[in-house]
């Protein structure tokens, strides 16, 4: 398997999407590669670069997996409107899931302060 290439590394994200793991640095960080892995499997978030975890479409592919995927949405994502009404169309149970983040978040922030 050639991990450099890029319709050999996009098949095998689309088969498992732990294929990404082991993706050239340039094919990590290819939008539609992360993308096709995240539409197999949202849990591919654990695996794809942090620049990703803001973008919009990748979040939401995988909250539509499982919505515990909300858990690696980056803040600025938490606190939009549009995505949280587009998460919870998807699953109902999105909007019970995100008060628990949002609450973590604020626990987190406030020790930083103690």
């Amino acid at each position: 398997m050639d991990y450099t290439n890029y319709n050999h590394v996009f098949e095998a994200v689309r088969i498992d999407e732990t294929n990404l793991f082991y993706a050239s640095k340039k094919l990590k960080n290819n939008y539609n590669i992360v993308l096709e892995a995240v539409k197999n499997n949202g849990d591919a978030l654990e695996l794809v670069p942090k620049k990703f975890l803001h973008n919009y479409n990748i979040i939401l592919e995988a909250v539509k997996n499982n919505d515990y995927n909300l858990k690696f949405a980056w803040k600025k994502l938490l606190n939009n409107k549009l995505f949280l009404i587009d998460c919870y169309k998807i699953n109902n149970d999105t909007i019970y899931y995100n008060n628990f983040i949002k609450e973590f978040h604020d626990m987190e922030n406030k020790e930083k302060f103690i």
